[in-house]
């Protein structure tokens, strides 16, 4: 691999990693605290993800629909390019 491309990777993964930053600073729920964060000490119930970020899971469905909407729409990514599957509920009758 030459050095150009291992600098536009590296280029690349800085912008995410920035984009990430962002993320982390601009997701804070209805109690002030934050959505996305590099200290897991932040969240009733981390989750850990790539890049030493955790999120929090400890939402309701409606909070983590809503979220995820926050998420695509600061990533401009269109909702119709996205399929959720969930699965059926073990314990419902």
């Amino acid at each position: 691999m030459d050095i150009k491309k291992i600098q536009h990777i590296l280029g690349k993964l800085a912008e995410v990693n920035e984009q990430l930053m962002s993320l982390a600073d601009g997701f804070i729920s209805n109690r002030g605290k934050p959505l996305f964060t590099h200290q897991p000490e932040k969240l009733r119930v981390a989750q850990p993800l790539r890049a030493g970020f955790y999120t929090e899971v400890n939402m309701s469905a409606n909070s983590i629909k809503e979220t995820l909407i926050q998420v695509l729409d600061y990533f401009s990514i269109d909702e119709g390019d996205v399929k959720i599957y969930l699965r059926e509920d073990r314990d419902a009758d």
